[in-house]
């Protein structure tokens, strides 16, 4: 199972964190994040990093806060935050990047740059900076637009990466015909999930493909109730 380790800091992402954390086990993923922990940002360094190293990938999600910044083994004076994302870089792990909008709305006490004392600010100024130029970060305003995202980027990423038993032996499969393939992708889900199922089609880079969807085929018990759900006539455009 693949595992993906939550970097962020807490008290301004906690909605945010919760969401992203249950989209992927929703999806099959094992997520490792500061809540296994403590719930606070003051959580134990060395226990990050080590997680970081033994984990999949990295998620990265970046607000207005640059984070609380341990004292000991930090000469430097990262945050634990940035910190994090230090050692998935140097680990060589694969990095997601968010972003929280610059046109969101924000709470003021959330925001290092409208608060007084220390340089906190500028530091998060600076590493947003960084992460958006240097890297392809994704933006987000709503927890469940970055739940989406997040979900998508990792499933990509997995697609991306084969596995030890996939690069050691490839079964031989045989490739339909093109005139079997009606739709690139049928997205079958329920309603609940009705904002995820309009984004990961986009998310997934199939603005080029057919898509067909459905929200009651799931349900379906009959060949009747596929019909009727849309599998079988009037397939829907792609979802824009």
């Amino acid at each position: 199972m693949t595992s993906v380790y939550i970097s962020s800091t807490f008290s301004d992402l906690k909605d945010y964190r919760e969401a992203v954390a249950r989209a992927l086990r929703k999806s099959g993923v094992s997520v490792i994040a500061m809540e296994d922990y403590v719930a606070s940002d003051e959580r134990p360094l060395e226990r990050c990093l080590e997680d970081i190293r033994n984990s999949d990938i990295y998620v990265g999600i970046f607000a207005h806060r640059y984070g609380f910044i341990p004292t000991e083994n930090n000469e430097q004076g990262r945050s634990i935050t940035e910190l994090e994302y230090r050692q998935a870089q140097q680990a060589g792990k694969p990095c997601l990047i968010f972003l929280l909008d610059e046109n969101a709305r924000w709470l003021p006490k959330f925001m290092d740059s409208s608060l007084d004392g220390g340089d906190n600010g500028q530091r998060i100024r600076t590493l947003r900076t960084e992460l958006g130029n240097d890297r392809l970060a994704s933006f987000f305003q709503e927890p469940h637009e970055l739940a989406a995202l997040v979900t998508a980027a990792v499933a990509r990423n997995q697609t991306d990466r084969p596995t030890a038993m996939q690069t050691l032996a490839t079964p031989h499969l045989e490739v339909p015909q093109a005139r079997e393939l009606h739709h690139h992708l049928f997205l079958a889900y329920l309603e609940p999930d009705a904002v995820l199922a309009k984004t990961l089609p986009v998310q997934l880079q199939l603005r080029n493909r057919t898509v067909l969807s459905s929200a009651s085929a799931l349900l379906a018990q009959s060949q009747t109730d596929l019909a009727c759900a849309g599998y079988l006539v009037h397939p829907p455009k792609f979802m824009e």
